[in-house]
């Protein structure tokens, strides 16, 4: 048995092709419950980190611009395998960087973005001068005997010292590690042949700083 709502229809339908009535209306297409989406603020990120001696504390300035309106939300600073984060203040951030080792630094800021800002990033360099130190130290020369000559390095040094002994075309030289500005004893490879004055030099070498070579004359006897 045909339903009366089934009826309906097809009667309405044949009267509307008769001309009689107008055609039944469609259907509206069904409205998308979520909201509509809409693009972020872009923003462009700079970054700055202020040259260093060794020792010192290093710091990264990072500005996020947006295209409008002021970006908020954090930034990261990421220099070799660790990563430093900050809030922004008015689209601006400093991130203390700890003390690096001297030498260039890879340096990636990152702006972290949020549902009203696009993410944004940039690279910039770090660089870290060697520290300047001293070197002082002190000797005794004596014909047929291999010298031995005491080195001290300031501000806590460690690099390699390296020790020359020359006259004329005698030369002796030796390379030994010194550690955190501790004095060494060098013990020369070859005896002073001759008696007379001996030019000593002293030079060093270290990852995080660096010395003036000095020399100075000794008398063998």
């Amino acid at each position: 048995m045909i339903r009366k709502s089934a009826l309906a229809g097809l009667t309405a339908l044949a009267l509307a092709a008769a001309g009689l009535v107008a055609a039944p209306a469609a259907t509206a297409a069904p409205v998308a419950a979520a909201a509509a989406s809409y693009a972020k603020v872009s923003t462009s990120t700079t970054v700055k980190v202020a040259k260093k001696t060794y020792g010192s504390v290093s710091t990264a300035t990072v500005t996020v611009k947006a295209a409008k309106g002021t970006a908020t939300g954090s930034v990261s600073v990421k220099v070799g395998k660790k990563t430093y984060k900050a809030t922004l203040k008015k689209g601006k951030a400093t991130v203390k960087l700890g003390k690096l080792a001297a030498g260039k630094h890879s340096v990636t800021a990152t702006y972290a973005g949020n549902a009203s800002f696009a993410r944004s990033s940039k690279k910039a360099t770090a660089t870290v001068a060697k520290k300047t130190a001293k070197i002082s130290f002190s000797t005794s020369a004596k014909k047929g005997k291999k010298s031995v000559v005491s080195v001290k390095v300031s501000q806590k040094a460690t690099g390699k010292v390296t020790v020359k002994i020359t006259k004329g075309k005698f030369k002796t030289t030796k390379t030994v590690t010194i550690k955190a500005g501790k004095t060494v004893k060098v013990k020369l490879r070859s005896a002073l042949k001759v008696k007379g004055k001996h030019k000593v030099t002293v030079s060093f070498k270290g990852t995080n700083f660096t010395a003036k070579t000095v020399s100075k004359f000794v008398t063998a006897k």
